[in-house]
């Protein structure tokens, strides 16, 4: 299933819990050891990191845990200009905001939208304002 990782939040000594939006769904889950230096999961420590999960078939966790996952596009390109920081915060932001926590993968189109104009190198302010009237019409303004 394709994600793209919306926050990450530490849990107990070496473990993650993050919450991502799928197609179909919102969805937190676990990954063991993704705080760790050598850790395979490291790398989905970045907001608005898109990935293809596998989840193990585990019914003892409260979370699904993360059985293999497979880098399919990053938001982190070593371009650390402010603005570009500044857009992509403000992308994950808003959809962590705007949205009740079951409702947010209805953006995930427009969400995956907004992070290919931003690597093309667009206007970050113009990116952030076509996004924010999206999700505003499908948070129901008109």
């Amino acid at each position: 299933m394709k994600v793209i990782i919306l926050s990450t939040t530490k849990y107990k000594e070496k473990d993650c819990i993050y919450n991502a939006i799928s197609k179909e769904k919102s969805l937190s889950f676990q990954a063991k050891g993704a705080q760790g230096p050598k850790s395979q999961f490291v790398w989905l420590n970045n907001v608005l990191t898109v990935a293809d999960v596998e989840f193990l078939q585990d019914g003892r966790y409260k979370y699904p845990v993360l059985k293999t996952a497979s880098f399919v596009s990053g938001s982190m390109t070593g371009n650390d200009k402010l603005d570009y920081l500044f857009t992509l915060s403000a992308l994950a932001e808003i959809t962590n905001n705007m949205f009740p926590e079951e409702e947010k993968y209805v953006v995930f189109d427009e969400l995956i939208e907004a992070i290919r104009a931003l690597k093309r190198d667009k206007d970050q302010m113009m990116i952030i304002l076509i996004y924010l009237a999206k999700c505003m019409k499908f948070a129901g303004a008109e």
